[in-house]
């Protein structure tokens, strides 16, 4: 049986060793500026009551110090003290959400524009169509991109049907009211507890 250590070099370390470093500019639009980015979402969900994070144990024992400087680990959780004791041990920089959430709902309020234009809503006077449903979804959404894109989808099935009416009010308060509208829609009875 493996251990996650002898996984970790296997699958990532040693791979990684034996490629070039990506250029650092050119003409190709895949150059990334000489760095790869590996992303590493929610760490902090790979814990298990009592049981240590094992994710979060090879990202520090397994990967942190052996990649090659090239190679940039970006980790997101949310603040849990264990998570945040172990990454100490490594080179790291926090960033915090909050600190760039200015920043977030104007990159929320960009992609709702975006996936609203094939609706063509009206965008005259200060309360149009159109800032009336961007505003509606910026709230809606809680600038969370995962919300938004759920929201894209929705719209591009109406687009494929043909139907081009949009109503902001048709979407749920926030990920776990549109996660309850889906449950709520695909089973006829949803337990107790579950939304």
């Amino acid at each position: 049986k493996l251990k996650i250590k002898d996984v970790a070099d296997r699958l990532i370390i040693q791979p990684l060793a034996r490629v070039k470093p990506p250029p650092l500019r050119n003409n190709d639009s895949s150059a990334t500026g000489g760095r790869l980015l590996i992303v590493v979402d929610a760490v902090d969900e790979a814990e298990h009551g009592r049981k240590k994070n094992g994710l979060l144990k090879c990202i520090v024992d397994d990967l942190g110090e052996k990649l090659p400087q090239w190679v940039a680990l970006l980790v997101t959780s949310r603040r849990e003290d264990s998570v945040h004791e172990e990454l100490k041990r490594l080179r790291t920089e926090e960033l915090d959400a909050d600190a760039y959430s200015n920043y977030t709902t104007e990159d929320a309020r960009t992609f709702i524009r975006a996936i609203l234009d094939p609706f063509q809503l009206s965008d005259i006077g200060a309360e149009s169509e159109l800032e009336r449903a961007v505003g509606t979804l910026l709230k809606r959404s809680e600038s969370n991109f995962l919300y938004l894109n759920f929201v894209r989808q929705a719209l591009e099935k109406k687009l494929e049907q043909g139907n081009q009416t949009f109503d902001p009010d048709d979407y749920a308060d926030g990920l776990a009211g549109w996660y309850k509208d889906q449950m709520t829609r695909s089973f006829a009875t949803v337990p107790s507890g579950v939304i």
